[in-house]
Parts: C-alpha cells; sequence; structure tokens
C-alpha cells in the first residue's frame, strides 16, 4: 500500500486542501574532492551521462550527472557557488539509487568493477512501502551508496505504470549531445543572455 498524503491533502492537517505537494526528488548536490575523478567513478560504474557543466574562473565548479532516472549535481569543493548547503563536506553524502532488474546484477556490477561491498544484501523497504534488498558501497570521496532493488512484483508494478519516464545513462541507448556549458554567477544561476534555449541550471 502506497504511504503519503494524497495529492491536494495535507499531511501536518488531515482533510485540509493545500495547493501543492512534493512529487519526489529531482536531484542530489554532493560536494567532492576532484570532480573529474568523481564523475569518471559514476561513468564506468553506471555509465552516468554528462547534462551541464557550471563552470566559474575557467574551471568546472558543477557538473550534472544523469544516473538511469537520477540525477546527480557534483560539486567540486571550494568551487565558490555560494548557494549551497551551509557547510558542504566532501564524504558527508548517504544516498539510495534504486536498481533494476534485481541485485544479484548489482552484485556482478559491483565484483567486476573490484569494489568493495561494506554491507548487504540486506532486506529494506521502498519508499513505497514496498519490500527490496539493498548492498552499500563507498565512492572515492568515502560517500555511502546504496543500490536498492525492489522485489520483483513491485518492479512489475512500477514498468505497467502509466507516464513512467524515459530513462537515462545505464544502460545506455542513443549517444548524448556534449553537456552545456554556461558561465553562472556566485549562485550557480546563470548571467543573463547565457541561458542555452530550454535549459535550466540546477545545485
Amino acid at each position: 500500500m502506497p504511504r503519503g498524503p494524497r495529492p491536494g491533502m495535507s499531511s501536518a492537517s488531515p482533510g485540509v486542501e493545500r495547493v501543492g505537494w512534493v512529487t519526489g526528488f529531482d536531484h542530489l548536490a554532493i560536494t567532492v574532492a576532484d570532480l573529474e575523478l568523481s564523475c569518471r567513478f559514476y561513468a564506468d560504474l553506471f555509465g552516468a551521462e554528462p547534462v551541464r557543466e557550471i563552470v566559474l574562473d575557467g574551471a568546472v565548479a558543477i557538473r550534472q550527472l544523469a544516473i538511469g532516472r537520477a540525477m546527480l549535481s557534483i560539486h567540486q569543493r571550494g568551487n565558490g557557488v555560494d548557494l549551497v548547503a551551509r557547510r558542504p563536506t566532501v564524504g558527508a553524502a548517504d544516498f539510495c539509487l534504486c536498481w533494476r532488474p534485481d541485485l544479484e546484477s548489482a552484485l556482478a556490477l559491483l565484483g567486476e568493477a573490484g569494489i568493495t561491498i561494506i554491507a548487504g544484501p540486506l532486506d529494506r523497504s521502498t519508499a513505497e512501502g514496498a519490500p527490496s534488498r539493498s548492498i552499500y558501497f563507498r565512492d572515492p570521496d568515502g560517500n555511502l551508496v546504496e543500490l536498492m532493488a525492489a522485489s520483483e512484483e513491485a518492479s512489475e508494478d512500477a514498468r505497467q505504470a502509466p507516464g513512467r519516464p524515459a530513462e537515462r545513462g545505464h544502460p545506455r541507448a542513443e549517444p548524448s549531445p556534449p553537456p552545456a556549458t554556461a558561465r553562472p554567477d556566485r549562485t550557480g544561476a546563470l548571467e543573463p543572455g547565457a541561458r542555452p534555449s530550454g535549459s535550466s541550471v540546477r545545485s
């Protein structure tokens, strides 16, 4: 049974109409010691593809990576961007990526890459409350990365759900165009006139 409030209803005040609601996470920003090293790690392991770069003072400050249906914004430590967490810290992230088709394929992938699994497989549950299993490993900065595979029944329900967005990244389909590069101000927002048509910049 899916959890959480129904659209238009407030979880804090049952029965009270609200004008909007959270539908999920759009992206996650992590701060890294070496942006190129971290990007290569996620590209080699998951086929992550660059979407956009933010350049400050001639250097890449942020690179956005599409990993399947997830998005990572990789921030170079000390990049000079102001619109960030109060204490952006290398190696402080702990996040979970949804995996398909099963955990056995994830175990095989990490094994082939020579990555140490530090925990799992462990029984878990998804954000919707479906049964799942997870394994855990660390990226080059020590961030804790969880790969979670839902049960076959839950995965089949997700595949049949209407309006499922197209997947990007691993496994790769059509080659992607080069990432858009733009010069932002210190908040990470593009300068007037620098925004490519139809683009957006995330932290």
